[in-house]
């Protein structure tokens, strides 16, 4: 829903309310296509439970993996209301704007699983057909439901400095308090003495996964001035620098996977079908141990990028260019999982999340473009440093670390894990030609079929889209 009001001839504002509800659900079940006779639930499940709620899986190697029953209903509301307030005064457009997200992931795997895994089509113990299986698994879950908040505020001016000199620059606040439980009931845990791995202990319910920051302030700087005038030689030098935040809770979203969630029981070479005493999962307890437990930095700060490029571009004729760009970001503060086993009995693994991941991109690139025939265009692109590859710079291999004990795995030097690619000389050339279509002149595809095409690009080669860091 949008609402669009013009105050005055210079003020004028745009609102935006959006509501939006997403549901998928994941299920296995067999038809009786081609003969086929469905296993009823009874020789599947232990009394109360159904395929409806509950799920069944066996794997067989060499035969294949059977799965019966619901595996996981998720849902997803979104509610987005942003504002724009324009401003044009003598030489300046400003722009004054503010963005709030409310997201509500809601998640509702299998109440009762159980998994059984045989050897093979095999007599020996642990085979098919020997009525003891290698190994089984017996889980219970529960439904949870989480919440996130974001809010932004935005102020930009575009300030005509001169008719060849244009500047643009702008502020943005950024807000984004950590993941939280729809109510108490789903509030996820995070734990208190984490430096000393003898003390660890769970934090009251309800303790934030990690402080929500507020100087997360974001300046933008654009320039653009012309260097000549010429409709045959003119040049144009643009520039941008800019600082992005990102949320910060990507690796938290499976908060509410583990404990307390999810219970589970293993068990060894038991008989099959199982007997209702190891067809029983442990029920759900806030008990201790917690199998595996998702955390983060208590003061881990929002990621950020800094990004910037500097575009010189030259007219050569009326119907040619040729432009030079660089482009660079760095990003700081970024997400890396890391893995800590065995801190003490009651928490053998937790997964921990903290803000000292970096990396750099740097890339340079040539384009010539020339207009072929009224309509069409054509380019070419020599890229020494493609858009879409790593070459002369840093990156981060985002891969969780395993280790035993906090101290000797949390505390790591920033630029841990940076890897250094190789230098490559590559030069990459590229041929793209688009035609506007929308022209009905004598060469005009609309023109051939007898009707007009939407506007809007039929196709093309060589695009490049930005990798964002």
């Amino acid at each position: 829903m949008g609402l669009n009001a013009s105050i005055t001839p210079g003020i004028s504002n745009e609102a935006r309310a959006n509501y939006s509800n997403q549901k998928t659900l994941s299920r296995f079940a067999l038809d009786n296509f081609g003969g086929a006779a469905p296993l009823p639930d009874s020789l599947l499940f232990p009394a109360g439970d159904s395929s409806e709620t509950s799920f069944f899986g066996f794997y067989i190697p060499g035969a294949g993996l059977y799965n019966q029953g619901k595996s996981v209903a998720t849902e997803q509301r979104q509610v987005n209301l942003v504002d724009n307030l324009s401003v044009t005064s003598g030489r300046h457009q400003m722009k004054f704007g503010m963005d709030y997200r409310w997201l509500a992931p809601f998640s509702s795997p299998y109440v009762y699983r159980q998994f059984v895994q045989f050897t093979g089509m095999s007599t020996a113990p642990g085979g098919a057909l020997s009525g003891i299986a290698q190994v089984a698994d017996t889980y219970y879950s529960e439904s949870n439901a989480l919440l996130s908040k974001n809010f932004s505020l935005y102020a930009q001016d575009t300030w005509k400095i001169v008719p060849r000199l244009t500047l643009t620059y702008g502020l943005r606040w950024d807000v984004n308090p950590p993941l939280k439980g729809k109510n108490a009931a789903n509030d996820p845990f995070t734990v208190t003495g984490l430096d000393n791995p003898a003390t660890l202990a769970l934090a009251p319910r309800g303790t934030p996964l990690y402080q929500t920051t507020y100087g997360n302030v974001a300046p933008r700087l654009g320039l653009a001035y012309q260097l000549g005038r010429s409709s045959n030689w003119g040049s144009v030098v643009r520039a941008g620098f800019g600082i992005f935040y990102d949320l910060g809770s990507g690796s938290l979203g499976g908060v509410t996977t583990y404990y307390p969630y999810l219970s589970t029981k293993a068990l060894n070479a038991p008989p099959f079908p199982l007997s209702p005493q190891n067809a029983a999962a442990p029920p759900i307890s806030l008990s201790l141990p917690a199998s595996t437990l998702l955390i983060a930095d208590p003061h881990l700060k929002l990621p950020r990028s800094y990004q910037w490029n500097m575009v010189l571009e030259q007219s050569l004729g009326r119907s040619q260019s040729v432009s030079l760009t660089y482009i660079g970001a760095i990003g700081r503060d970024l997400l890396r999982i890391t893995q800590l086993n065995a801190l003490n009995v009651n928490f053998p693994n937790i997964s921990y999340t903290s803000g000292t991941a970096t990396s750099d991109y740097h890339a340079l690139q040539i384009k010539y473009q020339r207009r072929l025939a009224r309509g069409t265009a054509g380019a070419g692109v020599l890229q020494l440093f493609p858009l879409d590859r790593y070459l002369l710079d840093r990156c981060v291999l985002h891969q969780a670390e395993h280790a035993r004990g906090a101290r000797q795995s949390r505390h790591r030097p920033r630029g841990f894990g940076l890897r250094h690619s190789r230098f490559v000389h590559r030069r990459r050339c590229l041929r793209s030609a688009r035609s506007d279509l929308r022209q009905g002149g004598p060469h005009g595809i609309g023109r051939l079929v007898g009707r007009r095409v939407p506007p809007g690009p039929v196709g093309s080669a060589g695009r490049h889209r930005r990798r964002r860091i």
